[in-house]
């Protein structure tokens, strides 16, 4: 674990069972490598470990004989079946063009434009700040951060699919989302990956979990989260003088035409879309 938790876990853990080790003095790989022997294996959940993750244990783990194997079911929760607790099911919002800046078809069309620049067929989302951002929607799935857990699969032609929990999105913003694109649970994606008809190639974020890359026909490649690829190909304003509507003086600013995820409070987000506004 990393140091946030170092002091806090020996006193929470029976460190008779538990060795607590801290990241990323103390590496997961190493640590396999002087535990296990040639011809041993590890199981692993491949919803829980990207892409990269898994590629690069391989690679160091097989050197020394020892093997990754995906696990069909993860043995934590067949043990925490009876209390665990339920998956969060906070309701989403959509993020009105104002905060955001562009609209959730301008946002799509532009990933597609970089995927054909790119030669790539389509792009899976995983990362929920990326799903928020490209939809234009806000949500409550985890404490203090305004994001929903959701995937979406971005071709570069025709209609996004979002996967998403149905009893998050209400009559309202299911509305605004299906002018754009089409709505599925998560429990779909696999077999949305698997009839995925066969392409030459696929473009993967880098926090995608292995899994996904098993599915047959499904080629990789990793890349930088979706906002700030997209942004970074923006050309930015000229410096302006500004004058911040909280304190009043002057102030210099530099933004992009648009914001690309605005994780702050209300008014932070009326702040910043006060800063891409024309000059008063």
């Amino acid at each position: 674990m990393d140091g946030r938790y170092i002091l806090q876990a020996p006193k929470q853990v029976d460190t008779d069972i538990f060795e607590v080790l801290q990241v990323p003095e103390a590496k997961p790989s190493e640590w396999l490598k002087e535990t296990l022997v040639k011809g041993n294996a590890v199981g692993y959940d491949p919803a829980l470990h990207t892409i990269k993750e898994i590629d690069r244990l391989t690679k160091s783990l097989g050197a020394e004989g020892i093997r990754l194997t995906p696990v069909p079911e993860n043995p934590i929760d067949k043990l925490w079946e009876k209390d665990r607790p339920r998956p969060p099911m906070a309701g989403i919002v959509h993020h009105s063009v104002e905060f955001s800046g562009r609209s959730a078809a301008e946002k799509i069309a532009q990933v597609q434009d970089t995927l054909k620049e790119d030669n790539q067929d389509a792009v899976l989302l995983t990362a929920p700040d990326s799903i928020c951002w490209l939809f234009n929607i806000r949500g409550g799935d985890i404490k203090h951060t305004p994001v929903a857990l959701a995937f979406a699969i971005v071709p570069k032609e025709g209609r996004p699919t979002l996967f998403i929990d149905p009893a998050k999105v209400d009559e309202n913003v299911r509305g605004t989302l299906q002018s754009i694109t089409d709505i599925a649970k998560p429990g779909e994606l696999d077999g949305a990956l698997k009839r995925s008809p066969s392409r030459r190639r696929r473009c993967g974020s880098i926090p995608t979990p292995r899994r996904c890359a098993s599915r047959r026909r499904w080629k990789w490649t990793a890349s930088n989260t979706l906002p700030a690829r997209i942004l970074a190909r923006c050309p930015r304003r000229p410096r302006r003088r500004r004058r911040s509507p909280a304190r009043g003086p002057r102030i210099f600013a530099t933004a992009r035409p648009w914001c690309a995820f605005s994780l702050g409070s209300t008014r932070s987000a009326k702040r910043a879309a006060w800063m891409r506004s024309p000059r008063r």
